[in-house]
């Protein structure tokens, strides 16, 4: 999308400058000029550039945001944990130690994991 825009901004500014009847090669180049020095026809110029340049970016991202739509929509849904990586973690320690796994959704206090253990 850069390119895309360096490369309209270089496109409308040279014409620009061409309908003022200011050479493009007076323009200082290929970097960003800035804008307060210029004198007020030269700034029109460049701000119109600028602005023409991001509106074609934009227009260029319509069809890559519309694809991304369609894309994502097509997504299968996929079912998400329930646990947390704590959980999952304690369980795991507790499966290696004898321990019984804890129900999603189950909460159990210190206590109630000992009985378990002992159990």
């Amino acid at each position: 999308m850069g390119a895309l825009l360096g490369h309209q901004v270089l496109v409308k500014v040279t014409e620009g400058l061409a309908r003022l009847g200011v050479p493009a090669s007076a323009s200082g180049g290929t970097t960003i000029p800035d804008v307060r020095t210029l004198p007020a026809p030269v700034r029109a110029v460049v701000e119109s550039a600028y602005g023409q340049g991001v509106a074609d970016v934009f227009l260029a991202a319509i069809p890559l945001a519309v694809i991304a739509l369609v894309a994502v929509a097509f997504l299968p849904d996929a079912r998400l944990g329930t646990r947390s990586g704590v959980d999952q973690l304690a369980d795991d320690a507790g499966s290696a130690a004898g321990v019984p796994a804890v129900e999603a959704g189950e909460r159990v206090d210190a206590a109630t994991a000992r009985a378990r253990a002992s159990s």
